[in-house]
């Protein structure tokens, strides 16, 4: 089963795909994907930890591959956005794109269950351009190949679930 839950930023995407979990009886990963380098990074992580305490998570940093995952995995993959930057500001563009969904494709293989977090990048109105804007339509492009190969894709609007694929209890 994989599900694509997407957002905006402070929409309530993190809370929902964690409940998604909360009957799961087998061991669950939540699959870090930022890179944790400077102290803001660091508060963030440490945030995070703080706010899934006590769901079962076995927390694994996964900055660009998903090794680390056996298989028959049930994984919570937060996010989507910042394992695309990981690629995108490494790589060129076509080498970044092939290599993010061959990653995703290997994990998806292996996985009992994989639900996505990503953001709705093009709901905040800002006009980009350069690298920004670029990496905003390649997530986009990464968003739409996900929901391709979702069982579910859940929008999440002020906290409220909005089901665009697949059955609200599956």
């Amino acid at each position: 089963m994989i599900s694509l839950i997407l957002g905006g930023s402070g929409s309530g995407k993190s809370e929902f795909a964690e409940d998604l979990f909360e009957e799961c009886k087998e061991e669950k990963y939540y699959v870090a994907t930022m890179k944790s380098d400077t102290s803001s990074g660091i508060e963030r992580v440490k945030r995070h930890k703080k706010l899934r305490a006590g769901k079962g998570f076995l927390t694994i940093e996964c900055t660009k591959n998903f090794d680390k995952l056996s298989v028959g995995s049930y994984v919570l993959l937060e996010d989507l956005g910042n394992f695309c930057a990981n690629w995108f500001f490494s790589e060129d563009m076509e080498h970044a794109k092939e290599k993010i969904k061959y990653e995703l494709t290997e994990l998806f293989e292996k996985s009992e269950t994989v639900v996505v977090v990503s953001n709705d990048v093009f709901s905040d109105g800002n006009n980009y351009k350069g690298d920004t804007l670029e990496y905003i339509e390649l997530l986009g492009k990464i968003n739409s190949w996900v929901a391709d190969k979702s069982d579910r894709v859940i929008e999440i609007v002020y906290s409220i679930p909005i089901y665009h694929k697949g059955e609200e209890h599956v």
